[in-house]
């Protein structure tokens, strides 16, 4: 039997969508999820300590923020992500210091490593509510939406419709949605809800589900509920804990 979501377990579970018409515009992330080899973990850590150090040192042009999964199915799983690229920053970057800090990761920190997948994201403007000041974020749960076939366009209009709503009542929810633009499964759209610490992802005081009903009313709030229920094909969530120690640059 398929569960239910309701607009709260969308916001406020324990936390990426653009139209064509701005695709020009768009900016990328590019981002690495890691497996290390069984019984490496510590030695992996340590040899990506000393490879964020190394890229450091060299000036690597890009930031990168790094993150471990601490919560999900994913546990141990590492996130490495450098956001906020035009399409042509990739091949710039591929064609001049990708190539040693391959080589610096292929002989220090492959070894440890049991699986790499990469994939290059987007993120929907329209609907972005994100802290100005990222120092203080240290988790962030993403929230990982499968669709249904075709039913890309009927989630973000139902989003759009939860987006105007917290903004109206000025709701102090941040998130952000993405999806993979390159590589991944096309079905999927990406929540990312930032935290200061784990007693932050407690409820809010004010459910989001009541926020949405006195936007539009209660019948209109259980019509939209309704409509995304009816987009999902299923969910899943994940934690990470950000590891400002290992990232560098920015971070995520």
């Amino acid at each position: 039997m398929r569960s239910r979501f309701t607009v709260s377990t969308l916001f406020t579970v324990a936390a990426l969508g653009l139209c064509q018409s701005a695709a020009a515009q768009q900016t990328v992330a590019r981002v690495y999820v890691i497996k290390p080899q069984p019984g490496h973990e510590m030695l992996f850590e340590q040899a990506l300590a000393a490879h964020s150090e190394w890229r450091r040192q060299n000036k690597d042009p890009w930031s990168w923020g790094v993150a471990q999964v601490v919560a999900g199915d994913d546990l141990g799983l590492w996130y490495i992500r450098s956001a906020g690229h035009p399409w042509a920053d990739l091949d710039t970057y591929d064609a001049g210091f990708a190539q040693k800090a391959l080589e610096h990761w292929m002989t220090n920190v492959a070894p440890h490593v049991a699986n790499v997948s990469s994939y290059v994201t987007t993120t929907d403007t329209t609907n972005l509510h994100w802290p100005v000041d990222q120092s203080a974020i240290r988790f962030v749960t993403l929230v990982d939406f499968y669709l249904r076939p075709g039913q890309q366009e009927e989630f973000f209009a139902v989003v759009n419709k939860f987006h105007k709503a917290l903004m109206q009542q000025k709701a102090p929810t941040y998130y952000s949605f993405n999806m993979s633009v390159a590589g991944g499964p096309g079905d999927l759209i990406r929540l990312a809800l930032p935290y200061k610490s784990w007693a932050d992802m407690a409820p809010r005081d004010t459910p989001m589900a009541a926020i949405i009903a006195k936007a539009y009313g209660a019948d209109e709030a259980k019509a939209l509920n309704d409509r995304f229920n009816n987009i999902l094909r299923r969910v899943q969530t994940t934690v990470l804990m950000m590891r400002p120690d290992l990232s560098v640059g920015m971070g995520m």
